[in-house]
């Protein structure tokens, strides 16, 4: 499936829900009422939209939220997902309480998974998501390495904040076989409120590692070490856009599809669910209109009127 500027659209991202157990302060508003979070779609609506979508091409998909653990639909939808064939099955998560999870989410299919800490400080990481138990969330690294699922930290960087984390995130390498994401802070919801931390100055930071390029990747390549196992890479939406290379659509737990993360247009796909046929040409028409790129360089901010636990992370 191509979108109108022939980018082939084969990853699949999917938010199973709007709550989280974090309330990470660049993400959550403060004083949010959780129990507002709208989860529209029912595990059989994600089965019908997910094949769709297989159906027109897609081999990657990345289950989110809010925090995708607290969905009684993940295990169902990642084995579903592994019965339709799709090789790439991973979840995006805190972390808290993964560990006891993962022996059975990989037995379903899971093949990797993404872990987001922000902090290898234990206090400042229960400041920055306020109720976060940071030794669960090193257990759940641990485990996830301990069982072969290919493991990456996204790590958002944020000025004043844990923008001195930097040398320790790296050294982390050194004794994991892990890749560490550090993302550009995107001016989204909560996100406009703080400022994030441009990518030469994490190089300036680590210097005396190699770059390698990254083929058939969206986004940067990587860089490492001498002598470490893991790596370190450089997701810079804004500074770096990969828009060029754009191979995704998300999928809200509202029943809308985001062409584009920051854009302000979601397309509603639940006034067609009740016909197969018609909900697929809808979505084939709807890719079309993908736009080309955002335009947060020139504006400053996203045009995205959600916050991202409603999008996806």
């Amino acid at each position: 499936m191509k979108d109108g500027f022939d980018r082939e659209i084969d990853y699949l991202r999917v938010s199973l829900t709007e709550r989280c157990n974090f309330s990470c302060v660049y993400c959550m508003p403060n004083g949010q009422d959780k129990k507002q979070c709208r989860d529209l779609l029912t595990e059989s609506n994600y089965k019908q939209i997910i094949q769709i979508f297989r159906e027109l091409g897609i081999d990657k998909i990345r289950f989110t939220g809010g925090e995708p653990l607290l969905s009684p639909h993940l295990e169902n939808l990642i084995e579903f997902s592994k019965n339709l064939g799709i090789q790439d099955i991973a979840i995006t998560s805190n972390g808290q309480g993964l560990s006891k999870n993962l022996i059975r989410l990989k037995e379903k299919g899971l093949k990797r998974v993404n872990i987001s800490l922000d902090s290898l400080q234990e206090k400042r990481f229960k400041e920055i998501t306020k109720n976060g138990e940071f030794s669960e969330i090193m257990a759940s690294i641990v485990e996830a390495q301990k069982l072969g699922l290919k493991t990456k930290i996204n790590c958002v960087l944020i000025k004043g904040i844990n923008d001195d984390e930097i040398v320790d995130f790296l050294n982390l390498t050194e004794k994991c076989d892990i890749d560490i994401r550090f993302i550009e802070l995107m001016p989204i919801g909560e996100g406009v409120k703080y400022e994030g931390v441009n990518p030469d100055v994490v190089l300036r930071s680590i210097p005396d590692v190699e770059y390698f390029s990254q083929q058939g990747s969206n986004t940067e390549g990587y860089y490492q070490k001498k002598g470490s196992s893991g790596r370190i890479s450089l997701i810079n939406p804004i500074s770096c856009s990969f828009c060029d290379h754009c191979s995704r659509v998300r999928l809200t737990s509202r029943g809308t599809i985001k062409l584009c993360l920051h854009a302000k247009e979601e397309i509603d796909l639940t006034k067609y669910m009740t016909d197969s046929k018609i909900l697929k040409e809808y979505i084939i028409n709807s890719v079309l209109k993908k736009p080309e790129k955002h335009n947060m360089k020139e504006s400053g901010t996203s045009s995205s009127e959600k916050y991202m636990y409603q999008i996806g992370g």
